[in-house]
């Protein structure tokens, strides 16, 4: 059927009145705005207030605790991914793990967290400088080596002092006699030590030339190569440990008060704590064992003898042997003293549980 031309003009009315009918839809609902973090807070306040890991000490916190310990532990101190990420909060703050996690430790201690996590802190802190002073080490400075050294070799009752470090090692011939003319101090990097001889005035053969063929002898089975490939395993523990430290430290902090404790706070904290324990302690074992030191419980020392050609004036060669005494360095003791801080630092995390509140899902 068609249309007559009355009727299509009718038709294409009606059309033109339902497309100009206001719709019945809801209109697309408008994105949510990002609300800033610091309302009315300046450009560089809010700058400040965002640098990771310190940034929040200054940041205005909603934390009720009267303690100035909240400046140190508020909903701005925390690295982020804990409470801004859904997927982190889920896996680390609240999974069964997480929270069962959370529950372990004391009542009392709960109740006395602040002065409990502070002491881990200074604990924390003293460890870490302990680890700065070790990783000094790494110098080749004479002064500085002299001071920061892992182990030193006391040789032929200190007519010569080898000082081993963990880039360097260095040779002290200041107490020899006057016998001979060498040098007061000789330093050679640790992975040219190989085939390096030691040449010093000896006492026990009447201040004469004495040279120990091979500086490797100071070492177990006169392998400094060993010695070489665990003083490169423990630079990098040790520079890792350092950095670690600061952690450490920032996460005792923060669970210092009831509202700035977490869940993953704590499980970090122990889980760190652990790792650094025994990765630096297996690291320390290492350069001792192929360093000189005895493998032993402290102190550690060791005593040998080595190999040495002894020149007297007239030039004349004779085969001798003289007394070694290998010790360990200041900066190998203090590191392992900050290992050993570390597994109170983990102790100080499992006896303070956190918040009741924390151990429940979120619904």
């Amino acid at each position: 059927l068609r249309l007559t031309p009355k009727e299509q003009m009718a038709t294409s009315e009606d059309a033109k009145v339902h497309e100009d009918a206001p719709t019945t839809e809801a209109p697309p609902a408008k994105k949510k705005e990002k609300q800033p973090d610091f309302p009315g807070a300046s450009p560089l306040e809010n700058f400040v207030w965002h640098v990771p890991v310190c940034g929040g000490f200054c940041a205005p916190t909603a934390n009720p605790s009267a303690s100035f310990l909240k400046h140190f532990s508020n909903e701005w101190t925390p690295p982020q991914p804990c409470i801004r990420s859904r997927c982190f909060r889920g896996w680390m703050e609240h999974s069964v793990v997480a929270r069962n996690v959370g529950k372990v430790g004391f009542a009392l201690c709960e109740q006395r967290r602040g002065a409990i996590l502070t002491l881990s802190c200074l604990v924390s802190l003293v460890a870490w400088a302990f680890t700065i002073f070790a990783c000094a080490g790494l110098t080749s400075s004479r002064s500085v080596l002299s001071n920061t050294h892992w182990v030193r070799a006391n040789v032929d009752d200190g007519s010569a002092k080898v000082y081993i470090g963990l880039s360097h090692v260095g040779v002290d011939r200041s107490n020899s006699g006057p016998g001979v003319s060498l040098p007061s101090y000789s330093q050679v990097r640790l992975d040219n030590t190989c085939g390096e001889g030691i040449a010093f005035v000896s006492k026990t053969y009447d201040d004469q030339l004495a040279l120990m063929a091979d500086s490797g002898d100071l070492f177990y089975d006169g392998d400094c190569a060993r010695c070489k490939n665990a003083a490169e395993a423990a630079v990098s523990l040790a520079v890792s440990s350092a950095i670690t430290q600061v952690f450490q430290m920032t996460t005792a902090l923060q669970r210092t008060t009831r509202y700035g404790d977490l869940n993953c706070q704590k499980l970090f904290g122990i889980a760190t704590g652990i790792y650094g324990f025994f990765s630096t302690l297996e690291s320390l074992r290492g350069f001792r064992r192929n360093c000189g030191l005895q493998d032993d419980l402290p102190p550690w020392g060791r005593s040998t003898n080595v190999k040495v050609v002894v020149v007297d004036a007239a030039g004349n060669e004779t085969e001798g042997k003289v007394d070694v005494k290998m010790l360990p360095g200041l900066a190998f003791t203090l590191l392992f003293v900050a290992v050993v801080l570390k597994a109170f630092d983990v102790f100080c995390h499992l006896i303070v549980p956190t918040p009741h509140p924390k151990h429940l899902h979120p619904e």
